[in-house]
């Protein structure tokens, strides 16, 4: 019995792991268009700088969907990287998938910052509150999203508000996990990104 029982100790202490390690989660399908960058090098160097948004916008993608990179340049925001989330199959010649948002490529990182809208409330939030605000406006700028500053007077308070368009429902002609165009626009949605105390006058 001894004897028995020992090989079902080295039984589970041996199969058992092995078993377990057969299980382990496929790594991250990436594709799209990056330039003359790989996309798994981009989405490297992203995930370093970014972990939190590239964990967020991996988890949004299980498998077996894919993850899309689309490097572009813009003039107004730089060059960034927009990530889309694949189906698996495509519907006749088309394969649609959801917009999840961008991120700024290095080098960009200013100008990937949504600008405040000119108000009477706005040097002062970017006097006080610099840190706060920039990270609103990196926030908002995932989203490529643009401010509203939302004035309470009872209680001498402000809120920034980004609005952005939610639910975009991209679609790839080519097979190239890039997206070519959108098969529906989506819906404005806003998010408030901070509640800041004014100065008393």
């Amino acid at each position: 019995m001894r004897k028995i029982a020992l090989l079902c100790i080295l039984f589970l202490g041996v199969i058992l792991p092995s078993e377990a390690h057969s299980k382990k989660p496929q790594p991250q399908v990436v594709r799209g268009n990056c330039g003359k960058r790989s996309c798994n090098e981009v989405l490297k160097t992203l995930r370093k700088t970014y972990p939190i948004y590239v964990q967020d916008f991996e988890k949004q993608c299980p498998r077996p969907k894919t993850l899309g990179l689309q490097v572009i340049n813009d003039e107004t925001r730089g060059q960034r990287a927009l990530f889309n989330c694949w189906e698996a199959k495509k519907q006749k010649r088309t394969r649609y998938g959801d917009y999840l948002g961008s991120l700024p490529m290095p080098g960009s990182e200013s100008k990937f910052l949504i600008p405040l809208p000119t108000s009477a409330y706005t040097q002062e939030l970017q006097t006080k509150y610099l840190g706060q605000i920039k990270q609103a406006q990196f926030k908002c700028g995932t989203k490529s999203g643009a401010f509203n500053i939302l004035e309470d007077k009872q209680n001498n308070t402000v809120q920034l508000q980004c609005y952005f368009t939610a639910g975009v429902v991209s679609l790839d002609e080519n097979g190239d996990f890039a997206s070519d165009g959108e098969a529906s626009k989506g819906a404005f949605v806003d998010e408030i990104l901070g509640t800041f105390s004014l100065k008393t006058n």
